[in-house]
């Protein structure tokens, strides 16, 4: 059985754009569990439903989470401290360290531990362990100002990430366009597909707008 770790900001991306039960079909069709630490559930669910404009959206992932969909897992909090310690004072700033990673990103780079992969939509993270360097670049120009890197914790937050694959939303999508989640569309089953990725984007999952073109061609059915 594969393990896939979710963060809130692939949870929230799924929900606002009404296909978090592609989770569901993708558990029962591929024998998948979905796993997610506690701050991501706080994050998606917990503090969300205490705001209105918000509240609709975190039923439907809450409901993932009461149906066995998706699966509130322990991590080591001294593993979690030692990531956040390590990804935060990277990169630094007027001789002062950048607090790019939150504790729910961190507890599901613990929580990989126990999993294949993790899906998350905040680029950040992303970059972070796929491109340190495209992140000091990224940074630079944010900043306008020269950006100092700490080889030392650069080398401590990779041990910590090595082996991670990371996937977005919009790739777990995909496999489930491929495997004919939208077949109840009918004759326009290929156009749900390639409409569910721009609404992806446009609730928080970072595309490219060339990624955005590929994925929009993988999701022409039957290619």
């Amino acid at each position: 059985m594969k393990r896939i770790v979710l963060d809130s900001s692939a949870l929230i991306s799924l929900s606002e754009s009404c296909v978090a039960s592609c989770l569901k079909f993708l558990k029962e069709k591929n024998s998948i569990e979905f796993l997610a630490p506690q701050r991501v559930y706080d994050e998606c669910v917990t503090r969300p439903l205490g705001i209105k404009q918000y509240g609709f959206s975190a039923l439907r992932i809450k409901r993932l989470f009461l149906e066995g969909i998706v699966k509130i897992t322990e991590v080591d909090g001294k593993e979690v401290e030692l990531f956040l310690n390590a990804a935060n004072n990277i990169y630094r700033v007027d001789g002062k360290p950048l607090e790019l990673i939150q504790r729910g990103e961190a507890e599901c780079v613990v929580l990989m531990k126990k999993a294949d992969c993790l899906v998350i939509d905040e680029k950040t993270l992303r970059l972070l362990v796929e491109s340190p360097k495209k992140m000091e670049e990224l940074l630079k120009s944010e900043y306008g100002k020269i950006v100092g890197v700490d080889g030392n914790y650069l080398v401590k937050m990779q041990q910590m990430t090595r082996g991670i694959k990371i996937l977005r939303s919009a790739e777990i999508l995909t496999i489930a366009t491929k495997q004919k989640y939208f077949a109840s569309y009918m004759q326009d089953e290929t156009e749900a597909g390639r409409f569910g990725i721009f609404a992806l984007r446009g609730f928080g999952c970072s595309l490219t707008k060339e990624e955005l073109i590929e994925f929009e061609n993988l999701n022409m059915v039957g290619r």
